[in-house]
């Protein structure tokens, strides 16, 4: 290493030699500088909860919503060829919606009540009758159905199991009562 030393002497002294040496060190120093600046300290003002063994969080749900509309669905479907106005209607089985609705009619067969529901139109709608929606629910679910009027507002959710562009039946349907919201 000295022979090496004295070999080079005028190269490692000579302005290259000395300059890169220095250049790199002084990069260090900045960069070091720089990151202690730059760097934040974040205090916790939440206690931190450590799961406890055998705990499991629950995955959360991710509820889809169709954005569909019941203009929208009676227009696609009535559109449609008289030949594809089945296969048109096929391709909603399976959404979720969630419409305004009113009551038509209610029967209750054991502990479920069989409702009819009238989808509210919108000043889009293009068609004079509105689409009517079936679903069964708990009657122990919902005991306001006993109380309700004809043509109370009723917001509806759940998966289109049968559809037509004047009808649909949904599974899994839940029930909200703005108006019931409203007087409360």
């Amino acid at each position: 290493m000295v022979d090496w030393v004295i070999n080079n002497k005028e190269w490692i002294f000579s302005g290259i030699g000395i300059s890169v040496p220095v250049a790199l060190i002084t990069v260090v120093r900045y960069l070091r500088q720089r990151k202690s600046q730059g760097s934040l300290s974040i205090e916790s003002r939440f206690p931190v909860t450590v799961p406890q063994e055998g705990q499991v969080s629950a995955p959360i749900a991710i509820e889809r919503i169709s954005p569909v509309t019941p203009n929208e669905l009676q227009v696609s479907i009535e559109s449609a060829t008289p030949l594809q106005k089945n296969a048109v209607a096929e391709r909603y089985i399976g959404q979720r919606i969630e419409w305004d609705t009113e009551l038509r009619s209610a029967e209750q067969e054991g502990s479920l009540v069989r409702l009819l529901l009238s989808a509210v139109k919108g000043t889009d709608s293009q068609y004079p009758y509105p689409v009517f929606v079936w679903c069964s629910v708990k009657l122990d679910e919902y005991p306001e159905l006993a109380i309700l009027l004809e043509k109370t507002h009723i917001r509806i959710n759940g998966i289109i199991t049968k559809v037509s562009s004047r009808t649909l039946s949904l599974d899994n349907a839940r029930l909200t009562f703005p108006s019931l919201k409203n007087a409360a």
